[in-house]
């Protein structure tokens, strides 16, 4: 037995309905089809992503990683990238934090930021739907490398 499902590509605002096994199977090439190259990253856009769909395997992060060298890699528990930042003043890292906000905002795809020592900004990153790491991290951390 499938379940129908509606699948939307939200940018050419149409959707279709697919059984679940297309709907996964599509996902799951959708997360894994664009170049681990940073310009190829750079030119993706984050896939809205529900769940269903494995996390990137340990050799397919090690490939992204190669276009975000100063991003590490959390692979205690769940896998996550982790980057820190310092800047000169609290005014400089609130609009850091603002700017990641609307590229994030943008792409749907949302990282956990934290404010500390009144000029340090902590970004991570990790599709929260699956639980692990999917292409759109990497694509948002090559769009966050871009702002300085």
């Amino acid at each position: 037995m499938y379940t129908k499902l509606q699948l939307c590509d939200f940018k050419a605002k149409n959707c279709f309905n697919v059984t679940e096994d297309y709907h996964s199977e599509r996902l799951t090439k959708m997360q894994r089809d664009i170049n681990s190259n940073k310009d190829s990253l750079k030119k993706g856009h984050c896939v809205p992503c529900e769940g269903g769909v494995n996390p990137l395997t340990e050799i397919e992060e090690n490939n992204y990683h190669d276009a975000t060298p100063l991003w590490n890699i959390q692979k205690d528990g769940m896998h996550k990238l982790i980057r820190e930042y310092k800047f000169n003043n609290f005014k400089e890292a609130v609009a850091f934090i603002n700017t990641i906000a609307d590229i994030a905002e943008s792409e749907g795809h949302h990282p956990n930021l934290c404010l500390h020592d009144y000029k340090s900004v902590s970004v991570e990153l990790f599709t929260h739907a699956i639980g692990g790491l999917s292409t759109n991290d990497f694509i948002l951390a090559v769009k966050i490398d871009d702002i300085e």
